[in-house]
């Protein structure tokens, strides 16, 4: 794999960007820039957004522990589910 940015939390090279978030291949950290917008969500409908109330809440990655992550593509809302 090619090198990525500098992992915040162990700080090796391997912070690479997935799209819609960061994702580190050494130690599994996960981060996103709220100025980068939602991309690599699929096509479909999303679940609704409790910001905005649009249908466009995708699931832009997963946790190491099974959770999900949702971002919307429209006001850019953030979701960790369990």
């Amino acid at each position: 794999m090619a090198m990525g940015a500098t992992c915040p939390h162990c700080e090796n090279k391997t912070f690479h960007d997935n799209g819609s978030i960061c994702e580190c291949s050494a130690c599994g950290a996960v981060g996103w820039s709220w100025k980068k917008g939602v991309t690599n969500t699929g096509s479909g409908k999303g679940k609704q957004c409790p910001n905005c109330n649009n249908h466009t809440l995708h699931q832009v990655g997963r946790l190491a522990k099974g959770n999900s992550i949702r971002r919307c593509g429209i006001c850019d809302y953030s979701l960790i589910e369990p």
